[in-house]
C-alpha cells in the first residue's frame, strides 16, 4: 500500500514480473516527483484491517478502506 502527501492510500496491483517506478506513478497520478511513498505498517492495521503481508484489492472490502484507490497494471 502506499500513500500521498495529503494522506491518501493507494494499493497497486501489477503482475509478479513488472517493476512499478513509484517516482513515474507519482508524475502520471499527477502528485508530482517523489510524492508517493509505501504506506507505514500501522496504516495496514489500521486503513485495511489486514496485517502485513496480506494486502491484497479484497481488503477493499472494509467500511475502513473506503477511501483507499486501486490501481491496477494493464500487465
Amino acid at each position: 500500500m502506499a500513500k500521498d502527501k495529503k494522506q491518501r492510500f493507494y494499493i497497486i496491483s501489477a503482475l509478479v514480473n513488472t517493476k512499478v517506478d513509484i517516482k513515474v506513478l507519482s508524475q502520471r497520478l499527477g502528485l508530482g516527483k517523489g510524492c508517493l511513498r509505501m504506506a507505514p505498517v500501522e496504516a495496514l492495521g489500521e486503513v485495511l484491517q489486514v496485517p502485513l503481508g496480506c494486502v491484497t484489492p479484497f481488503a477493499l472490502v472494509n467500511e475502513s478502506a473506503r477511501d483507499v484507490s486501486l490501481l491496477l497494471d494493464q500487465g
